[in-house]
């Protein structure tokens, strides 16, 4: 979600405002423009969430992305790594979390493609087609121990 997108949400949804009055009253004081802002809403949100339940919330939309072919296999390594690293390296298998991210580490994400070479980038993004496989079973996997 971006942050713009967020803004919406909170002055679309009434249940915020009456269930969480404090904190509704601290996100709509915060300026969503500063370049700061997603780390300033995390910092409001953190107290009133259970981290837990939310690493498997994120955690599992991941994995099904990937599954499904809804997200670039690049971004969702980078992505698994993020949460490998968030959540004290010891939830996600190295293999998700970092494994496979170290290797198509210097492959472009979409929003990068445009400055590469056409051709070098069809070349190079062979490697991270070569992964996508694997990648997606060990997402099933993973994804059927966290439902379990």
């Amino acid at each position: 979600m971006t942050v713009a997108d967020f803004e919406q949400w909170i002055y679309r949804d009434n249940e915020l405002e009456t269930s969480h009055p404090t904190l509704y009253q601290d996100l709509i004081l915060l300026d969503l423009r500063n370049k700061d802002a997603r780390h300033e809403i995390k910092q409001k949100i953190k107290p009133y969430i259970n981290l837990d339940q939310f690493n498997v919330w994120r955690t599992k939309r991941l994995l099904i992305k990937i599954i499904e072919d809804n997200i670039d296999i690049v971004l969702a390594t980078r992505k698994l790594k993020v949460i490998y690293y968030d959540t004290g390296e010891n939830y996600i298998p190295v293999t998700l979390g970092i494994g496979f991210d170290s290797v198509v580490d210097d492959l472009p994400t979409p929003d990068e493609c445009h400055n590469w070479n056409p051709n070098s980038l069809k070349e190079r993004l062979k490697t991270a087609d070569s992964y996508k496989e694997r990648i997606k079973k060990d997402a099933v996997e993973f994804l059927e121990t966290l439902k379990g």
